[in-house]
């Protein structure tokens, strides 16, 4: 049996539907934007140092690379394993939100 795969884009992000599930293939500067600041209200950061809670650490490394490269989209293939889990909660809260 066949899967059906349709592509979206859904502002820049590339959108990949599966058996009525929207998996994101790629992640856009505005959307990981969003992603960096919704952890950062949810764990501000702490002490003296001002240290970013773990999920804010794992997007910052991707976001720089962007910045640095003049990227707009990145492959969510290329996020490392605490970056991925970092999105996908991210991702989670949103159709969450959405589907009340």
């Amino acid at each position: 049996m066949t899967t059906l795969v349709i592509v979206v884009l859904r502002s820049v992000a590339a959108t990949c539907l599966v058996k009525n599930k929207a998996t994101m293939l790629f992640i856009n500067l505005p959307d990981l934007e969003a992603a960096i600041n919704y952890w950062r209200t949810q764990s501000p950061s702490k002490g003296d140092a001002l240290e970013l809670c773990p999920e804010v650490s794992a997007l910052a490394k991707p976001y720089a690379a962007l910045i640095l490269q003049g990227s707009k989209r990145l492959s969510i293939d290329l996020l490392d394993a605490n970056a991925q889990l970092a999105w996908s909660a991210y991702m989670n809260h949103l159709n969450e939100a959405k589907n009340g």
